[in-house]
């Protein structure tokens, strides 16, 4: 697979730096929905001839990204069209502003607009330590209940019950030596999650959600914080993630700061095929 970001190495010069941090972030979502297929439920991930295909059992790992600039978008958008409609299934087309703005453009032409849009934070340091909420814990994933607590409180925060019995089905799903994964209690129950994985000397925190009756009280920090300074202690260079415009100022306290990089999601129904 092509680094998308990656140029030639020059050393010291700081453009370079935050080149090589978009490569690796780059790598990461890409392993993101490898990781969900190969630990989660059945699918099919293609990925060559600079694109990546994913179909996976719920719409959460049924996805398309590019991986080559060089790849035409026009014909990157006709493969996904063939490759979904065998399937009769529905997808989304995950595209990075502004390097994909080529994709975009395209998809905008058609009267598409992203479904949801991420802007990339990094954060180079390990910050401070989490302070659990009044009445709350923080606990890491280590056996089947806390797998369970997981994946309740995802489905919960996320508004997405299938996620459940297709992407997080078990311990396997969140407990492996390159991923680590967190849930916020609150008067014992599960209410809160963060999960960092490493991956090509980057570790990116993903699925942190709060249900809503516990908003609002300092775990979507507390949680992040848990997730970030798990990453630095596997080994990672930097910690990345991407935040809706309202996650944004969480994590500015926490340390971390934008990148200059969106990522954008189209979702396209089954039907858009028919």
């Amino acid at each position: 697979m092509r680094l998308l970001f990656l140029g030639a190495p020059d050393v010291g010069d700081p453009m370079m730096e935050k080149q090589e941090m978009l490569a690796a972030l780059d790598l990461g979502y890409v392993e993101l929905y490898r990781e969900m297929l190969r630990r989660g439920g059945p699918g099919i991930c293609v990925d060559k001839d600079g694109m990546m295909l994913v179909a996976g059992v719920n719409l959460t790992v049924r996805a398309a990204m590019r991986t080559d600039p060089t790849l035409p978008a026009r014909e990157f958008l006709g493969r996904i069209e063939t490759f979904f409609l065998e399937r009769k299934m529905d997808h989304h087309i995950v595209t990075r502003a502004p390097h994909d703005s080529d994709i975009d453009d395209l998809l905008r032409d058609a009267g598409f607009e992203p479904d949801y849009i991420e802007s990339v934070m990094s954060l180079q340091r390990k910050p401070e330590a989490a302070h659990p909420p009044a009445h709350g814990s923080v606990k890491e994933v280590r056996d089947a209940r806390g797998a369970k607590d997981f994946a309740t409180a995802v489905c919960a925060a996320f508004g997405e019950p299938g996620i459940a019995d297709a992407v997080i089905t078990g311990p396997r799903s969140v407990i492996a030596p390159h991923i680590r994964a967190f849930v916020g209690y609150l008067n014992g129950e599960p209410v809160a999650t963060a999960l960092t994985m490493l991956h090509a000397g980057a570790a990116g925190v993903f699925w942190v959600g709060t249900v809503d009756a516990a908003r609002h009280q300092g775990f979507g920090s507390a949680l992040v914080r848990t997730a970030a300074c798990a990453g630095f202690d596997m080994g990672a260079r930097f910690v990345w993630l991407g935040s809706t415009r309202l996650g944004i100022p969480v994590y500015h306290e926490v340390g971390f700061t934008e990148l200059g990089v969106d990522y954008l999601e189209y979702r396209f129904p089954e039907s858009h095929h028919a």
